[in-house]
């Protein structure tokens, strides 16, 4: 979940916190056809607790909330797909510490529930947080791979850059 720009990670931020969430499943709220906003309001509002995002309501417009609260939209959306396997791309780029922790929870807890996750990032101290294993890939191609307990920050640094 990288963020250069939400519209680059799929937030529409002129919809709602509850149309930004139920976006990639609007088949599971409109049965033959009919929109269903009652059952879309009632799992966001579901969805917003759980996830802690922050808004006056799910009626609330997503551009209006910080990039924290954008984030975990965008994992709400995934979360109600019944994802198996996230790939988050600097997940915790550009938030404030308290939010980087709040995601950091989030990634931790899908693990912990047996779902599959892969990040991506240039911040080896934040993979040496949240990661059981990094795999260091260079020019596309595999270069080394290990327990993140036997990596160090210089270590992955010289993976990446190829004087290892």
């Amino acid at each position: 979940m990288a963020f250069a720009g939400a519209e680059e990670e799929g937030l529409i931020p002129a919809f709602s916190v509850a149309e930004n969430v139920a976006l990639s499943s609007l088949d599971d709220f409109s049965p033959w056809g009919v929109p269903q906003p009652g059952r879309i309001g009632a799992e966001t509002r579901t969805w917003m607790e759980k996830l802690d995002i922050r808004a006056r309501s799910a009626r609330q417009r997503a551009g209006e909330l910080s990039r924290g609260n954008q984030k975990k939209i965008l994992l709400a959306r995934a979360l109600m797909q019944r994802a198996q396997v996230f790939l988050f791309d600097e997940p915790a780029a550009g938030l404030d510490v308290g939010a980087q922790e709040k995601i950091c929870r989030l990634i931790n807890a899908l693990a912990l529930a047996g779902r599959g996750i892969l990040i991506a990032s240039g911040s080896p101290a934040g993979l040496l947080e949240v990661c059981d294993t990094i795999a260091v890939l260079r020019e596309g191609r595999l270069v080394a791979q290990r327990a993140a307990a036997d990596w160090s920050e210089p270590a992955i640094i010289q993976a990446a850059l190829g004087s290892l």
